[in-house]
């Protein structure tokens, strides 16, 4: 994905949540600072890409025990050096979930997230710009866990809270109540 075309997509987003207006201009500066911020090169940071899934009236996410955070996330992981951070986000939940058929609800982002990766054997501490899209899938398809995981579940949108207390987190399902009230 071109440095133009990710500026593009995040100075359209609009967020009412202080949190995630510090996050856009942190991931624009950091954008326009470096030339690599797709895929794994970068040591300091880079782009990520997520999908907070959610079935069809919006009652449920789709949630993974993540095997190395130790932790309830949304889907996601990081992107390859020039593809685009919405394909990205599809081919994450593909693998993280054996679900093929995904439906983007739009192509304009969802939610932006930043986390401090912590030092491990085999990456130094970082930051994940996280950029997060919706998407829409049939809660009855078989679900695949993949090695990534420790388990990967429907959770009721209302029942959330008791399996993470993240802000990112909380904040998606605050908007999929918004989204659900609208319908």
């Amino acid at each position: 994905m071109k440095k133009e075309e990710l500026l593009t997509l995040l100075h359209e987003y609009e967020s009412s949540n202080e949190k995630e207006k510090e996050y856009k201009t942190q991931m624009i500066n950091f954008i326009n600072e470096n030339d690599v911020f797709l895929g794994r090169v970068n040591e300091n940071g880079h782009i990520t890409a997520s999908a907070w899934v959610v079935n069809s009236d919006m009652s449920k996410a789709l949630m993974n025990h993540h095997r190395k955070a130790d932790m309830w996330l949304h889907l996601g992981g990081h992107t390859e050096e020039n593809e685009n951070v919405l394909e990205a986000t599809l081919r994450e939940v593909r693998e993280e979930s054996g679900i093929e058929n995904v439906n983007n609800i739009s192509n304009k982002i969802f939610d932006l997230n930043i986390c401090k990766i912590p030092d491990r054997i085999t990456e130094k501490e970082h930051i994940h710009y996280d950029i997060v899209f919706l998407f829409q899938v049939d809660d009855n398809k078989n679900l695949v866990i993949s090695d990534e995981s420790k388990d990967l579940k429907w959770i009721y949108v209302s029942e959330i809270e008791q399996y993470s207390n993240d802000s990112g987190i909380i904040r998606m399902v605050d908007k999929t109540k918004i989204l659900r009230n609208r319908s």
